[in-house]
């Protein structure tokens, strides 16, 4: 857990993919999705963004602590959009925020309009959804950039 924890808030973009193949093992090994390779890149570096940048902006006290939280942050992950009980679902939407600059305002509208649009399945995991939701934004993006080369 010591390595994981250092490469995941690592400056080294060599030691977070470390940590993120990591985190892409475990997702593979549960079986619940069947995708692409290209999609499981997209996932592995949505999941280990989502987990870096949550640690970063709330650091761990120890070792220990970041093993306590890891598991409770996974959990709530893996678990049923339903579970997530907070109004809106504002601490998934908050998780997905968080890997975007403040300056981002495209990539925060849009996550917004997809969670009050209410596009958000229930009864699939958070992580489900918040990977939906990254998938309708980088769709949001291509289409801004056919639209301003056509």
């Amino acid at each position: 857990m010591d390595n994981f924890y250092r490469w995941l808030l690592s400056t080294s973009w060599a030691e977070r993919l470390r940590a993120y193949a990591y985190i892409e093992k475990d997702l593979r090994h549960q079986k619940r999705w069947v995708m692409n390779e290209d999609k499981w890149e997209d996932m592995k570096m949505l999941v280990g963004q989502i987990i870096s940048i949550h640690f970063k902006k709330y650091p761990a006290k120890d070792v220990k602590d970041f093993s306590q939280r890891l598991t409770r942050l996974y959990k709530l992950l893996l678990a049923p959009m339903s579970e997530e009980k907070s109004l809106n679902h504002a601490i998934s939407k908050n998780l997905l925020m968080d890997i975007y600059d403040e300056d981002d305002i495209a990539a925060r509208q849009t996550i917004n309009q997809y969670f009050h649009q209410k596009r958000l399945k229930e009864s699939h995991s958070v992580l489900d959804n918040l990977f939906w939701c990254y998938e309708y934004m980088m769709d949001q993006v291509m289409t801004r950039y056919l639209a301003v080369m056509a």
